[in-house]
């Protein structure tokens, strides 16, 4: 089995050395999709200098920027194309890195055989301040009126893809650009239903709240409210 990390990011200098490495080090076998949404700054140097020293790293530039909705969506397309449908995607922002063995974590879940899709715990990093973000959803719920707790790390099998559409990640012919983890797993969670859908409860995952480029509440919210009237998506039959 292996680990299709999805790295997105626009100007991630700054992090992107430490993100990589996280994953580049994984104990287990991992690709890494960098995904540079029109960058301006040196982020495409630093990502060159890791391709030329690991094989399992490949690298998309979209020179008009796509947003976040728009470019984890094509670079999803392209992890389709090379995955294994029992492969793992997981989802990574490039400002972001991981605990040392956060895939054994996951594949501590995958190991039910049912397993579709994970969702876990995480260290909010803010201004100094280490907050642990962790709690699973309940049976009874559903995931587009509950509160949102489908948070990182965010992994799923990447036979999934095929079942997903790009209109989920839109409105009104234009793509989202705030709010994708909520337009991704929306419609994951409601694909594999809960029974198909494990919480990591380990901490994995180290999410950085204050970089320069953090989505402004207002948008996240109005992006927010249109994914949560979105029609629910059907189960995914094998």
């Amino acid at each position: 089995m292996t680990y299709h990390f999805l790295v997105r990011g626009r100007n991630c200098q700054k992090y992107l050395k430490q993100c990589l490495m996280s994953i580049l080090e994984q104990p287990a076998e991992v690709v890494v999709h960098l995904s540079l949404d029109d960058p301006q700054d040196d982020s495409l140097e630093l990502a060159a200098f890791f391709h030329n020293k690991s094989k399992n790293l490949f690298i998309n530039i979209n020179e008009k920027r796509l947003g976040l909705c728009g470019n984890m969506w094509f670079t999803m397309q392209l992890i389709k194309q090379s995955a294994d449908p029992e492969d793992i995607v997981c989802i990574v922002d490039a400002d972001d890195y991981l605990h040392p063995r956060a895939v054994k974590y996951v594949e501590k879940q995958y190991k039910y055989a049912r397993t579709l899709v994970t969702h876990g715990s995480y260290l909010k990093l803010s201004k100094g301040r280490r907050t642990r973000v962790s709690k699973p959803y309940k049976s009874w719920e559903s995931i587009r009126t509950a509160p949102w707790r489908a948070s990182h790390l965010k992994t799923f099998k990447a036979k999934l893809i095929g079942s997903l559409n790009k209109e989920m990640f839109m409105h009104e012919g234009e793509w989202l650009d705030a709010a994708s983890d909520l337009a991704l797993m929306f419609p994951l969670c409601e694909l594999a239903g809960w029974d198909r859908v494990r919480f990591v409860e380990k901490m994995i995952y180290n999410w950085r709240d204050n970089t320069p480029y953090k989505t402004k509440i207002k948008k996240q919210s109005k992006c927010e409210r249109i994914l949560r009237a979105k029609v629910p998506v059907s189960r995914y039959c094998e």
